[in-house]
């Protein structure tokens, strides 16, 4: 099956992967079988089908050479190729996350870039005192992958509260003068989801969600690269 692969009949060894896959299941070389089934799919199918092959591989295969050598494959093509890496985000989200509408939701803020978070810090409590004098919230902040910074304002009861607050924030000059000079994302999440993020560490893995589930397309809440 490696000399087929070698000569480029990709088709045969799809088919004398199967063969071995169904014929012997347990036997030790089924690995090497799997693993020259998913450089077959990526010779055969689209970039998309074959990172999710060695996506799966690699968690599922008992070798831990076979599991090794199909992450460094799938981590050579996410760093390489953009819209691969967004777009195995966007399902891995899917997965992750739920898109919650009721229940306890936070304010957020992703922030990339030199600020002084205390300062940030200081300046939504001071909004929280002038929007909110007779309640206690907390701001608190966590550092996440990428150089990210992920800011959030805790508890709004629901979703509608959480918005309102939002817009608060959108108005607020102070809190954008500290943020002058980086790179931000304004976003909601429930309270579930925060624990996720947070365990997670890629805001922009969250923040594909966000988009599709929440995002009310406010053109000015976007100035992180991706």
């Amino acid at each position: 099956t490696y000399d087929m692969y070698q000569r480029g009949d990709y088709y045969g060894v799809l088919i004398n992967a199967d063969t071995a896959l169904s014929r012997y299941p347990d036997d030790q070389v089924i690995p090497k079988f799997q693993f020259l089934k998913v450089l077959a799919i990526g010779k055969t199918e689209d970039i998309m089908v074959f990172t999710q092959a060695l996506d799966s591989l690699s968690k599922s295969t008992p070798d831990p050479e076979i599991a090794e050598r199909s992450k460094a494959i799938l981590a050579y093509i996410l760093d390489t190729d953009k819209e691969v890496k967004t777009e195995t985000e966007k399902i891995e989200a899917e997965v992750m996350y739920t898109a919650d509408t009721t229940g306890e939701f936070y304010y957020g803020l992703f922030v990339r870039g030199s600020m002084d978070v205390n300062q940030l810090k200081f300046e939504f409590i001071n909004l929280n005192l002038d929007v909110y004098p007779n309640r206690t919230i907390d701001v608190s902040h966590e550092v996440l992958g990428d150089g990210v910074t992920a800011v959030f304002v805790k508890r709004f009861n629901d979703m509608e509260k959480t918005w309102e607050y939002y817009d608060h924030v959108f108005r607020s000059q102070e809190i954008f003068d500290v943020l002058e000079g980086t790179e931000y994302r304004l976003f909601i999440i429930s309270a579930g989801n925060e624990g996720i993020l947070i365990n997670d560490g890629v805001a922009n893995k969250y923040w594909l969600f966000f988009q599709k589930h929440y995002n009310r397309n406010e053109a000015d809440t976007d100035t992180l690269d991706r």
